[in-house]
């Protein structure tokens, strides 16, 4: 009996303890169901009817949705004061920008119209040039006006006379000309005397045998310039403006004088004597100067040169690449003559004899036995005013040769020319070298120029 009243008390109490578990599992379950239904109608479903009933659920709401509202308004705040904060930015970089950009525009216009204007300025960059340096035309007009010099007078029947200088006279306008009037005719009956200019083709390129290009009728008047008719000795030096006739002449065009009805004329230096002032005056500065053509604008008669010089003065206006260019050819000019002047130094008053070629023959010179004996029989390429000298060479007499040029250049003195064309120099050089002394003279050189290897084969 006491046995089974243990094992009923035994049992009694596991099946509490089952029991209380049991209890337990079903409340543990009931509080997870909960917790998930509240969960889930939270996350869920926030407006509905039946969780916004409840007192504890709706003022949580009610709170999210304040504090939602709160954050949607500071962010509308936030990003209003952005973007106002970014308006201002931008309106502040429009700001400098536009003050930037006005800057730089102004200041790249400014650079760059200023590019512009000193580009044109410099392509376009004229200068008035004379054509004689400011002492050698006070030298020649006191030299003319004083009667100190042989000059003579041009006439009409060998018009025109032509400037042969085309390195100077050529590719410019022409500003005035300075003429030594010699003589007069009658005036016009506005009291104006004819006096006429050309424009004709460059000799060195085609000769001059052809009709002037152009032909411009100048109007002196006689009042203007104290000028008195049919005066046959005037020797007064004037200077005529040019500039409403717009005489202008290209790289190949030089200019001509004196027309067949002018009524007043200019003078020329002769052949007078080596001596004669105006006439060295010419030759140590305008060696390219000598000689004058005849005829040349008349297509029916032959051009003919002659050894006389014309003494015209000009102002002429060149225009330049740039005035850096104008200026580097200033410099170059300046450097020559420095050069020049350091030469004289050296040369001056030396005598100087020439072994050469074809190219350094002139007639009368470099055959002529008054300087050596032994060369009367040397062949000669070069001679004075000649049809081919013309045409070809342009050597119109010896002062246009290189070798006269140098000698006037450096005021050198000619011993003995012994060239002979057609025979090379470096074939028989050592035989003619023994005859570049003057065996009249007993005059010997200082200075002994050979011109060779250009034309020897």
């Amino acid at each position: 009996m006491k046995k089974r009243l243990i094992f009923f008390l035994a049992a009694l109490l596991a099946l509490s303890m089952v029991f209380v578990a049991c209890v337990e599992t079903a409340e543990s379950f009931e509080t997870k169901e909960d917790k998930d239904s509240s969960s889930d109608s939270t996350t869920t479903d926030t407006s509905s009817d039946d969780i916004t009933n409840d007192g504890s659920s709706g003022d949580k709401d009610e709170t999210d949705k304040k504090d939602e509202t709160d954050k949607k308004d500071e962010t509308g705040k936030k990003d209003e004061t952005d973007k106002k904060d970014e308006t201002d930015k931008k309106d502040e970089t429009d700001k400098n920008d536009g003050t930037d950009n006005k800057g730089e525009t102004d200041k790249n216009d400014g650079t760059d119209n200023k590019g512009e204007n000193d580009k044109t300025e410099e392509e376009e960059y004229g200068v008035v040039e004379s054509y004689m340096p400011e002492a050698v035309s006070a030298e020649m007009k006191s030299l003319f006006e004083e009667c100190e010099a042989e000059f003579k007078t041009l006439d009409t029947m060998n018009n025109p006379y032509v400037i042969r200088d085309v390195y100077n006279i050529s590719n410019c306008k022409v500003r005035s000309i300075s003429i030594p009037v010699i003589k007069t005719g009658e005036t016009d009956d506005n009291g104006d005397f004819t006096f006429t200019i050309y424009v004709l083709q460059n000799e060195w390129i085609t000769g001059l045998g052809k009709a002037p290009r152009r032909c411009y009728e100048v109007k002196i008047n006689a009042e203007e310039y104290g000028l008195e008719e049919n005066d046959n000795a005037v020797y007064k030096w004037i200077k005529v403006d040019l500039t409403d006739y717009e005489i202008e002449l290209s790289q190949t065009e030089t200019l001509g004088f004196v027309g067949d009805d002018d009524t007043i004329f200019a003078a020329f230096i002769g052949n007078g004597s080596t001596t004669d002032k105006a006439q060295r005056l010419i030759e140590n500065h305008f060696h390219q100067m000598r000689g004058f053509v005849k005829n040349a604008g008349q297509v029916s008669v032959a051009h003919t040169v002659a050894n006389d010089t014309l003494v015209y003065d000009f102002e002429f206006e060149r225009v330049y690449e740039s005035k850096a260019a104008y200026d580097e050819y200033v410099a170059a000019e300046e450097a020559y003559q420095a050069m020049i002047e350091e030469l004289v130094e050296i040369y001056a008053g030396k005598k100087i004899s020439i072994l050469g070629d074809s190219i350094s023959t002139f007639a009368n010179i470099s055959n002529n036995t008054l300087y050596n004996s032994k060369i009367g029989g040397n062949a000669v390429y070069n001679y004075r005013g000649t049809q081919s000298a013309l045409n070809n060479n342009g050597l119109y007499d010896e002062k246009d040769s290189y070798w006269h040029r140098l000698i006037s250049d450096l005021w050198m003195e000619l011993c003995v020319n012994n060239s002979y064309s057609g025979a090379c120099v470096i074939d028989n050089a050592p035989s003619r070298a023994l005859q570049l002394h003057n065996d009249n003279t007993g005059d010997e050189p200082d200075v002994i120029l050979f011109y060779m290897g250009i034309n020897d084969l």
